[in-house]
């Protein structure tokens, strides 16, 4: 790949996904496959980050980091999901006015 003047050394991008779904798909690989190709076009090193806002944990998406998988045969492997670190905050932890309205608009 050509580089190009004012081309960053590195660069970091981060998703986020809002949910008050429990059971919601797990679109980490979406984001992080379509913004790994893009990026790499401005920058050798990029890093990734993936942040679930729920209104509590979500036991499923542990937070830390979640290594790249790759995909193809042995001798020709190629990067599935690149490597990426993810974190998990709760509503709460935003703004305690996002958890008193939610049980507010729970109440019959």
């Amino acid at each position: 790949m050509r580089r190009m003047a004012g081309d960053l050394d590195m660069m970091s991008v981060m998703g986020v996904q809002i949910t008050l779904n429990q059971n919601h798909k797990n679109r980490e690989k979406e984001f992080l496959v379509r913004w790994s190709a893009w990026a790499s076009q401005f920058c050798e090193e990029v890093e990734f980050h993936f942040v679930w806002i729920a209104e509590t944990m979500l036991s499923k998406f542990a937070p830390g980091m979640v290594e790249a998988t790759m995909k193809g045969p042995r001798n020709a492997r190629i990067v599935d999901c690149p490597r990426f670190k993810r974190s998990c905050i709760t509503f709460d932890d935003v703004s305690e006015d996002i958890e008193a309205e939610l049980a507010r608009l729970r109440t019959p």
